[in-house]
């Protein structure tokens, strides 16, 4: 995943740039019209209970596409971490 985000951790855009996901499922994941993964947009990590960034069949607060279900997961997943990680990192210095 490629992770744009402000310097207060607010989530600019999320693009797939690799996956070996059935061509079905790609739009869902990487288009950049794709609402799922636009959904994040303007989203930062602490706006949500750690326990909301799953899927809405997990009990979080991101709705699934049918038959998508695994890499939405895994994409949720990745971002879940890079976003818990970087919480803990102190904010870049503002000049």
């Amino acid at each position: 995943l490629l992770v744009a985000l402000t310097a207060e951790k607010m989530i600019l855009g999320v693009r797939t740039v690799t996956h070996m996901e059935t061509t079905s499922f790609v739009d869902e994941i990487i288009s950049s019209e794709s609402e799922w993964i636009n959904s994040f947009n303007g989203l930062k990590y602490l706006d949500e209970e750690a326990s909301d960034w799953f899927l809405t069949k997990d009990g979080g607060n991101f709705d699934v596409s049918t038959g998508a279900t695994i890499t939405q997961r895994a994409i949720l997943k990745a971002l879940l971490q890079t976003l818990a990680s970087l919480n803990e990192q102190p904010s870049p210095i503002k000049q």
